[in-house]
């Protein structure tokens, strides 16, 4: 339990304390190699093993769930005469040619 002092009454001298209850969290059965590999990334960033996790957290609880997310797409308006499939041929037919063109070199 942590607690703060915020001072007190200078004329009666009393002193309040006010207790700051701050939620953890416990994970248990962590996988010693995602423990190392969680520890090196939080070493690499230069934080704690805590901070390092607690950034994890905080960025996906700042992302809409994939309820979420399903949910507005299902919102928004269709895409008229969209050829979905033939731009992801051509898109990956570009990537292929590129790649070929930098593995013969």
């Amino acid at each position: 339990m942590r607690q703060s002092f915020l001072g007190g009454n200078t004329a009666t001298g009393t002193a309040a304390l006010a207790f700051q209850f701050v939620p953890a969290i416990q994970i248990r059965d962590v996988p010693p190699d995602l423990y190392r590999r969680l520890r090196e990334r939080a070493a690499a960033d230069r934080v704690t093993l805590s901070a390092y996790v607690l950034k994890l957290l905080e960025r996906d609880a700042g992302r809409p769930s994939a309820r979420e997310w399903f949910a507005a797409l299902a919102d928004r308006e269709p895409v008229p005469d969209v050829d979905v499939a033939g731009a992801l041929d051509g898109s990956r037919s570009d990537r292929d040619t590129r790649a070929a063109r930098v593995l013969r070199h």
